[in-house]
């Protein structure tokens, strides 16, 4: 019998041709769909990321002119504030935080999380990667927007040594991990809260003084407990690595904390999921 032309050339029409990124990630092809998915979801109203983007500029500047303040009329000024300067400029620019934990609270919230729990990717990876896409245009922009205010008052930046700006690289990945198993971990309290976002937003705050985000944690004594928490590897630690404040010793003890955390915060992030679960399925959602 012989086939109809015309629903062979259909055929082939409708054959998929797989992109170039198909065929070398093959089944993680879904991660950097999901990457790239949330990228355009968020760069979609320009307006509100570039007021995302202004809001933490504004914060940054005005956190540097109180220090420029403090320091204004002393004899070792410059140098003081120069250290400064760098930690905020370097820090906001090149070391990210993650907001992951109101995708999962929202989620569980409003009873989403069910629909990802029957999908076949795993739940807690694709939130991961989903935030990570939904945070790419504003970290980059920040990249950016902070280079160019060390371009222009180049005076104030402390460049580091090769070996310590390399070092600080590796201890800004393992901020971010970290950074994010914490979020996580803040996220699913959402399955014992019945309000969220609240609860988020003050332990939100609460991070951002104990990382060293706000201002040095070596700046007052009654903080100095923090230097073994987790929050100061996302923040504090690697900065110091960056200004050459920490002998090769104390450098390497920060990369094993950090590693010990990033371990100890992934593992309590699966047990308290699998809890969650639980508490999920008993009230019936």
């Amino acid at each position: 019998m012989s086939q109809n032309p015309e629903n062979s050339q259909t055929s082939t029409k409708l054959t998929h041709k797989e992109t170039f990124l198909q065929r070398i990630l093959g089944k993680n092809y879904k991660w950097w769909f999901i990457i790239q998915f949330y990228f355009k979801s968020n760069t979609t109203y320009r307006w509100n990321s570039a007021m995302w983007l202004a809001s933490s500029v504004v914060i940054i500047l005005g956190t540097i002119l109180i220090w420029y303040i403090n320091f204004s009329g002393k004899s070792n000024f410059e140098v003081e504030f120069s250290q400064i300067f760098t930690y905020f400029i370097i820090g906001e620019g090149l070391i990210f935080g993650s907001a992951i934990q109101f995708d999962i609270g929202e989620n569980i919230q409003d009873g989403k999380i069910t629909s990802r729990l029957v999908c076949p990717t795993n739940c807690l990876w694709y939130y991961i990667f989903r935030s990570f896409g939904y945070q790419f245009f504003e970290n980059v922009s920040k990249v950016l927007i902070y280079s160019f205010f060390g371009l222009i008052f180049h005076q104030f930046l402390v460049l580091p040594i090769f070996t310590n700006f390399s070092l600080f690289i590796l201890a800004a990945i393992l901020a971010y991990i970290i950074n994010t198993f914490i979020g996580i971990i803040v996220g699913l309290t959402a399955f014992w809260l019945t309000a969220f976002f609240g609860s988020a937003s003050f332990f939100d705050s609460l991070k951002y003084i104990f990382s060293g985000r706000f201002f040095p944690l070596d700046s007052l004594k009654i903080l100095q407990f923090t230097f073994f928490t987790p929050f100061a590897f996302t923040f504090y630690h690697p900065m110091q690595i960056y200004l050459g404040k920490y002998s090769p010793n104390q450098t390497g003890f920060v990369f094993i904390g950090g590693i010990f955390w990033a371990i100890l915060l992934y593992f309590l992030a699966k047990f308290i999921f699998k809890m969650g679960l639980k508490k999920n399925e008993s009230v019936g959602l």
